[in-house]
Parts: structure tokens; sequence; C-alpha cells
């Protein structure tokens, strides 16, 4: 079974978890809540490697749907 893996980013700073809203999840959204920021990552299944951000509607989105005004700031 292939295991993916979520890199979260806020601000530079990485965290990172083999489960999707487990505690790398918690501690992105901590830091961003703090510096008042959006959220990035990076989803890797295998060979395959996905860049998404937290959009306003609640979902990481493809970076292919990013705007600016999407973006949800904690």
């Amino acid at each position: 079974m292939i295991k993916k893996k979520f890199i979260y980013n806020v601000n530079g700073t990485k965290f990172t978890d083999t489960e999707a809203f487990g505690k790398a999840w918690s501690e992105a959204k901590a830091l961003a809540e703090k510096e008042h920021t959006g959220i990035t990552r990076t989803v890797i299944t295998g060979l395959s490697i996905r860049c998404e951000f937290f959009a306003k509607s609640g979902l990481f989105l493809d970076d292919k749907f990013y705007k600016k005004e999407n973006v949800k700031i904690f």
C-alpha cells in the first residue's frame, strides 16, 4: 500500500504527516492563526506530487485554481 505524505507550509515553516488532518495540520493551522496567513500543502503519493492551497471554501484546492482572493486567511 502506498502511503500519502502531507507537507503543510506556513510562511516557510513546514509540518509533515501521513494523515491528512492530523498533528501536522493542527500545528500548521495554529501557526497560520498566530501569523494571520494562509496554508499551502504538498501531497506526495508514490511518484505523484500535488501542490494545493487552503481555500475560503474550507477545502484544499489544486494550485491551478489559486487566486489571492480565494485563499483562507486564518
